[in-house]
């Protein structure tokens, strides 16, 4: 049976029932998001404040050597995993990374660098971002409107933040 040591809007502590070592705690997060893309900066703020604060109570209150934090995204809610360390502890969380043949490395190579080219291309020539109808399918009006609205030239705003380069410039 899970134990809840806090709780906050946005966070609930757990002493999960099962542990994998002992002195396992986890920081779930009440928000309805699954991945941690889907909270905003604040979320995810108070998220690991909550995760590093129960990481350091652990570490100081059993007198172990370490801890690791393990974030799990999926189906049910964000799970920060603070798993209490000793030395020959037996636990192995080490992860094998699976091994890909030369193609799909280049393929994926070629991918990340057509994304990076597009990217600095759009962001080089904002004026020709948009892509252009050719002159056949561009609609005419039936007739011409009488007068032009102006609206702020583009002078007077400020250049607006790339949302794909603001998202790796994040920092927990």
């Amino acid at each position: 049976m899970n134990t809840v040591v806090y709780e906050d809007p946005w966070t609930q502590i757990i002493v999960p029932g099962e542990s994998a070592v002992a002195g396992q705690v986890q920081v779930v997060s009440k928000l309805p998001a699954k991945t941690l893309a889907e909270l905003n900066d604040e979320q995810v703020e108070h998220l690991f404040f909550v995760a590093s604060y129960a990481g350091t109570a652990v570490f100081e209150l059993l007198g172990v050597q370490g801890t690791n934090m393990v974030l799990t995204e999926g189906d049910g809610p964000l799970v920060i995993d603070i798993l209490a360390r000793k030395a020959d502890d037996g636990l192995d969380i080490l992860w094998s990374p699976s091994q890909l043949s030369q193609t799909e490395l280049q393929s994926s190579a070629k991918s990340i660098r057509d994304a990076i080219d597009i990217l600095l291309w759009h962001e080089n020539n904002p004026q020709e971002s948009t892509p252009q109808q050719p002159a056949s399918e561009v609609p005419t009006p039936a007739t011409a409107p009488e007068s032009v609205p102006t609206g702020p030239s583009s002078a007077d705003k400020p250049p607006k933040e790339n949302y794909m380069i603001k998202h790796l410039r994040r920092v927990p």
